[in-house]
């Protein structure tokens, strides 16, 4: 367990330092999407301090797309239920929901079918949160 607290640790301050100034970067997004990623599978949701959870949960909210990490995020909130109050995390569930739902309906599916699938997929995350 040390050794996932360091490699988080590592991570964490990488993240943070390699982070551009201006979130007008055309790559800011996907940067933020990958160091998500990145913190997640070095212990952010069983290791991470509840700063460190509140911080990710606030860049993935200010995140113009999340679509590859729906499951990552509820998990991570579902994580905090003993530290934050319950209608905190509902806030953060909501705003969350609803903004990839806007984006998904705003994508231009190459079929009706692929947008159905995404929002499922949002739908089951979802789950994740309010059945824990």
């Amino acid at each position: 367990m040390l050794e996932d607290q360091k490699g988080l640790k590592e991570v964490d301050a990488i993240y943070k330092a390699s982070m551009p100034s201006s979130k007008n970067e055309p790559y800011y997004d996907n940067l933020r999407q990958i160091g998500f990623m990145l913190l997640i599978s070095n212990g952010l949701i069983k290791d991470g301090t509840k700063e460190q959870k509140l911080y990710y949960i606030n860049e993935q909210l200010e995140s113009i797309a999340n679509l590859p990490n729906f499951n990552d995020f509820y998990l991570l909130l579902n994580s905090l239920k003993s530290e934050v109050s319950l209608s905190e995390l509902t806030g953060y569930s909501d705003k969350f929901f609803n903004k990839n739902l806007a984006l998904i309906n705003e994508i231009g599916w190459k079929n009706e079918d692929e947008k159905i699938q995404k929002i499922s997929e949002l739908n089951e995350a979802l789950r994740l949160f309010s059945t824990e």
